[in-house]
């Protein structure tokens, strides 16, 4: 396996392990990263206070486009319902 690995790949990798509960394996081997490469980045970013900040910002952001993007479809659905009550 490539042992020359971008930023992104190894920050998705441990937001999927750490944030996604996604397991090590599966996620090692859909990245094409070693399991023992992937546990060492894992425990590092447990280590790492700013960038577990920077996963749980990023995760946060996610999590808060979802809603949004849910308040959004229920608000269409709800102006839908109420015309067809008038």
């Amino acid at each position: 396996m490539n042992k020359n690995h971008s930023n992104a790949t190894r920050l998705a990798a441990i937001k999927k392990v750490l944030f996604n509960d996604e397991r090590v394996t599966d996620v090692a081997e859909e990245l094409q990263v070693s399991k023992s490469t992937l546990y060492s980045w894992v425990r590092e970013a447990k280590n790492d206070e700013g960038l577990n900040d920077d996963l749980i910002i990023c995760a946060l952001r996610q999590k808060l486009q979802v809603a949004t993007e849910e308040r959004d479809t229920l608000i269409k659905a709800l102006v839908i319902f109420a015309k067809e009550l008038n």
